[in-house]
């Protein structure tokens, strides 16, 4: 994918591109000034600058594909596609009569810096992500974890794009599983 501009509603020009093994300083920079309610809403993998490092640096043996948004030097935003289903999003979208595979369906898990969330970022992102996924032949986007009931910003942003509600599942809080039809 080529480097995008992305112009946010107050008119603050970002670069939104895929990550590469040169942004482990400044995405490990992102991750420790997330703050502890933006940190509770992500959990595909640690948010420290050890693992920033490590995954910027393992980005050939990576299953997913990375991107970062960049704003003045500084990463405001970063969004994993994981092309490997995981078997616990398999096995809660079973009773509803769908089968993910990897590949065909893609883990998505989006993160925002705090002072950028509701800046109309995330939206414009978004609507990238959906058509490359669509050029790959994508089948469906399937919110890695799905997202917590409580978040009903993020439940009507996903909403919005398409994405329908499936159940869910309890952990420390309850969860709703969402999942976008792209095919």
């Amino acid at each position: 994918m080529e480097i995008v501009e992305i112009l946010s509603k107050d008119r603050l020009r970002c670069e939104f591109r895929e990550i590469s093994k040169n942004d482990g300083e400044t995405l490990g920079e992102f991750f420790s000034e997330l703050s502890d309610e933006t940190r509770s809403r992500f959990a595909p993998h640690p948010l420290t600058t050890e693992y920033a490092d490590k995954l910027c640096l393992n980005l050939s043996d990576d299953t997913a594909e990375r991107f970062v948004l960049y704003f003045q030097g500084n990463i405001v935003g970063y969004f994993i596609l994981d092309n490997e289903m995981s078997s616990h999003e398999q096995k809660r979208y079973q009773p509803f009569g769908i089968n993910l595979e990897s590949k065909k369906d893609v883990l998505f898990a989006p993160c925002i810096a705090d002072e950028f969330q509701n800046k109309g970022l995330a939206s414009n992102v978004m609507s990238i992500l959906i058509e490359h996924a669509k050029e790959k032949q994508v089948r469906s986007i399937v919110l890695l974890g799905g997202t917590q009931e409580t978040n009903t910003l993020a439940r009507a942003f996903y909403k919005k794009f398409g994405f329908k509600e499936f159940g869910g599942y309890q952990t420390e809080i309850y969860n709703i599983d969402m999942r976008l039809e792209l095919l």
